[in-house]
């Protein structure tokens, strides 16, 4: 199987998974409502790089790096999930003035996500009590 075709092929179908957490700890991003749309080339890398000031925004901006990879190695990779690309969809909770989702507050907006984008197919609530994944639910 020649390999480029079969990468062509990862576009024949696509699953949506929403990623929800604390966007709001990275200044500079832009929002339409709660998801987030742009911003990520005005981030600041070398301050959240810097060791010394580390903090919760350093390892958010981190934990969005490491999907990042993660989704574009899966769709780079013809063996895994064939004639299918995993896009990601970002979402802010800032119903909560500390900026995570906890538990209800993580479904009550995945309901309301699920009700505005009826294709996404999962939702990952991250920074809460726990993580929790919120599938098949909605």
């Amino acid at each position: 199987m020649d390999p480029n075709n079969a990468l062509s092929k990862k576009n024949q179908s696509s699953i949506t998974i929403a990623i929800i957490g604390p966007y709001n700890w990275l200044p500079g991003l832009s929002y339409n409502r709660y998801e987030v749309v742009g911003g990520y080339d005005n981030l600041n890398v070398k301050k959240y790089s810097d060791l010394s000031q580390w903090n919760y925004d350093s390892w958010w901006f981190f934990n969005q790096v490491a999907i990042t990879l993660a989704i574009e190695s899966i769709n780079n990779d013809t063996l895994i999930l064939p004639n299918t690309t995993i896009r990601i969809r970002r979402f802010r909770n800032n119903r909560n003035p500390l900026g995570y989702a906890d538990g209800p507050t993580g479904i009550a907006l995945s309901y309301e996500i699920a009700t505005r984008y009826p294709g996404i197919v999962r939702f990952v609530v991250i920074f809460s009590s726990e993580r929790k994944t919120l599938g098949g639910w909605f």
